[in-house]
């Protein structure tokens, strides 16, 4: 609706997108996945 959801709890997330299979891997339960990476991660600016 154009505007933005005050303690909504989501808003500081990262989340990662794209990955390289060969240096990252899922860890963690089925329901919440994570990823590990093996370096550095890095983020877009924009949504």
């Amino acid at each position: 609706m154009g505007k933005k959801i005050n303690y909504g709890g989501c808003q500081g997330d990262k989340v990662i997108r794209l990955f390289l299979k060969e240096f990252c891997k899922y860890d963690g339960s089925p329901v919440h996945e994570t990823i590990v990476a093996n370096g550095k991660l890095g983020f877009f600016k924009h949504k």
